[in-house]
Order: structure tokens, then C-alpha cells, then sequence
């Protein structure tokens, strides 16, 4: 539960300052799942990027020799002189990825590897040589379970990346969508439905965000939560990882249709969703090496209902509890926006031991919904 305390401004004139008084706003931000996490890597070098598809595979990037290579399963599928990285996998094996070389002009290209282990180009670089304008091939791709990718490019119209180009997306068996994004969008993901994602790329005075939208548009999307990435299953579930993807961030699952149902999985800097919520990512380890991890939600799970201000510094919340989830901590948090929050700066904590017997205030119950109450100064 991270309610959060909005600031209201109130001008005193006759002493010239402004004050602050806190009107408190508070609503229920997150569930949470109680998801068995299991180490799917362990070596001692780093291990990025994964994607899962809905038969239990999974690929990654990882450094052999100074160079990514692509590993599907945990096994080693590619091994030119490139960097191959970003991967993304199909229920049928097939996979798309970047490769750093290979092409014209800048050399990028995205490659499509079928099952079978053949490979074809299905976005390039190229660079005309007298204007010095150039195509260069996006790094980020996506496949859905059914094998429709979604890919792309941007265009300059002279050397230098300086000003915004024309940024184009083609999806397989669609075509090249009819919209600029202007080189504000990246980490595109598609679905067997037809869902695409896209997430902006944020800047100086804004967040980066996760859109949605369809195959035949509007474009970019609806705006669904904040975050650097995301990723969608066929349900409409939605991944999304906060930060710069480089340290580890929050990572969080969005569940359709409306996206209310927040729930976090662990910290990360990348992430994958499968049709069962199984959620692959990237984490440091205890000795700051990038692993792969995969979270699997049993049928446990904690559901926050509604939390209210009481008299004082108390604050009573309810929840419900499935399963056995066993004791959780709930946290109360200040948040700027109703969306965001500092999960290391809690302004009060309680522990919750769940019990299949109700008590009246502070004891929870498997079951029915369970009042409780924490105290905590607030401004």
C-alpha cells in the first residue's frame, strides 16, 4: 500500500513567504505477489537483456571474448565478430535481435534467426556518401508468441546525428506504420493480439513513459504508466522497468485491461512477461555481476482494498490475502504524482503476520478483507 501526501500551497501576505500545509490524498498504489524467484545464471560475467516466450524459453546476451553473443536456453547460438544484443523470442524459437555490424553506414542491423538457425536482415544501415545522409537501423525490437515482429529505423538527412530524424516502425505482415515518432520513441513491443508499446524517451523536463496502442493506430498510444521499457503478453499484461536500464530500477507488472492493479516484482534493469506473468530480468548479483532471474507468481498474493486517514497520524487499510503468503511488510510513502514513489524512503512501515484467524484490528485473516492500522508522523 504507498499512499502519498499532497502538498498544498497557501500564500501569507502579510509576511511575504509562502508555507506549505499537507492536505493528505491517499490511495492504494500496489499489490504485491508473493513470486518464487529463481536464478536462471551464475557466472561470473554479465548477463543482459532477456526475453521468455510461453514455452519456458528464454535468451539473453552475455560477453564471450569482449563480444556479446546471443544464448537461447543457456546455450551459446551465436559466435560471429559482432555484438549481438537485445534479443527477443517467439513461442515457435524464432528470434530477433541487434547486431552491431555487417550493414552499410553505420553498420547496424536487426537480424530475425529462425528456429531452424537461419538469418535474414530485416532492418539495415545504409549512408549516401556524397550528402552524408544515412539510415540507421533501431537497436530495440520486439516479437510476439505468434512470430509478428516489430522493428525499425531512423533517417537523417544529413551526416551527424544532431538533429531529430524521421523514426520509422514496420511490423511483419503490417507494413511500415504511418506515423514520424521522431526519434522520441524506442523499446517497441508487440503482442499476438495486434497490441504495440513504444516508450518515450523522457528528457531534462520530462519522464520517460509506456504507450499503447494497435497495429492500425492512433500513434503513438494512450499513455499507461510511467517507465523506461515495458513488454506485453497476449493478455495485455504489461512489464515495465523504471531507471536508466544500466542500474537496477523497479520492476513492475501492469495487469489488463485497465492497469490499475500495480504489482513488483523485484529491482532490475530489464525485463520480459510471458502469458503466465512469469517475468524474467536482469539484477545484480551479491558480487555486482548482472544475472538473470525469473519470477513466478504461486497463488499467494496480497491485495491492498482502500486506506483511509484517521484522526491524528493513524491510518487504517484494508486488505485481502490469498493463499499464504506468509508475513509482509506495508510501507506508507510520500509520492509527487499518485503513480511514483521512493521505495527506500517509507515515512512508516508494519509487518503483517497473516493469519487464517480474524482479529478485530491489527490481526489479518486469510480470506475476508482485514482492517488494519499503522502510525506514522506525517508533515
Amino acid at each position: 500500500m504507498q499512499p502519498y501526501m499532497r502538498p498544498k500551497r497557501r500564500t501569507n501576505r502579510s509576511k511575504g513567504k509562502d508555507r506549505y500545509t499537507y492536505r493528505p490524498r491517499l490511495e492504494v498504489l500496489e499489490d504485491r505477489l508473493a513470486p518464487s524467484i529463481t536464478q536462471l545464471t551464475n557466472d561470473a560475467f554479465d548477463h543482459r537483456w532477456p526475453s521468455n516466450n510461453n514455452q519456458g524459453d528464454y535468451v539473453y546476451s552475455a560477453q564471450v571474448g569482449g563480444l556479446y553473443q546471443v544464448f537461447l536456453d543457456g546455450q551459446q547460438i551465436t559466435s560471429n565478430g559482432n555484438n549481438n544484443m537485445f534479443p527477443s523470442i517467439s513461442d515457435g524459437g524464432d528470434i530477433i535481435y541487434f547486431k552491431d555490424g555487417g550493414s552499410g553506414g553505420i553498420g547496424w542491423q536487426i537480424v530475425l534467426r529462425s528456429a531452424g538457425g537461419s538469418e535474414s536482415t530485416i532492418e539495415f544501415s545504409s549512408r549516401n556518401s556524397f550528402s552524408g545522409a544515412h539510415r540507421d537501423a533501431n537497436k530495440y525490437s520486439g516479437i510476439a508468441s505468434n512470430g509478428s515482429s516489430i522493428s525499425g529505423y531512423n533517417f537523417y538527412s544529413s551526416s551527424g546525428t544532431f538533429f531529430s530524424p524521421t523514426q520509422r516502425f514496420n511490423i511483419s505482415g503490417v507494413g511500415q506504420l504511418p506515423f514520424d515518432f521522431r526519434g522520441s520513441y524506442n523499446y517497441p513491443d508487440i503482442n499476438a493480439q495486434g497490441d504495440v508499446l513504444f516508450a518515450s524517451a523522457g528528457g531534462f523536463f520530462s519522464s520517460p513513459n509506456i504507450y499503447k496502442t494497435t497495429t492500425s493506430g492512433p500513434f503513438p498510444g494512450s499513455f499507461i504508466a510511467s517507465g523506461t521499457m515495458g513488454r506485453i503478453n497476449d493478455s495485455g499484461d504489461i512489464v515495465t522497468v523504471s531507471g536508466d536500464l544500466s542500474s537496477p530500477g523497479i520492476v513492475r507488472i501492469l495487469t489488463a485491461p485497465g492497469y490499475t492493479q500495480t504489482t513488483i516484482v523485484a529491482a532490475g534493469s530489464w525485463a520480459d512477461i510471458d502469458n503466465n506473468k512469469d517475468v524474467i530480468f536482469e539484477n545484480l548479483d551479491s558480487h555486482g555481476i548482472r544475472q538473470i532471474y525469473l519470477s513466478t507468481p504461486d497463488n499467494s498474493d496480497i491485495a491492498m482494498l482502500s486506506a483511509q486517514l484517521l484522526a491524528g497520524n493513524t491510518v487504517q487499510f484494508t486488505y485481502k490475502t490469498t493463499g499464504n503468503p506468509g508475513p509482509f511488510q506495508v510501507g506508507l510513502y510520500q509520492s509527487p504524482d499518485g503513480m511514483t514513489y521512493g521505495p527506500s524512503n517509507p515515512i512508516s512501515t508494519q509487518t503483517i503476520t497473516p493469519s487464517r484467524v480474524p482479529r478485530k484490528i491489527m490481526g489479518p485473516g486469510a480470506g475476508p478483507a482485514v482492517n488494519t492500522r499503522c502510525s506514522s508522523k506525517t508533515p
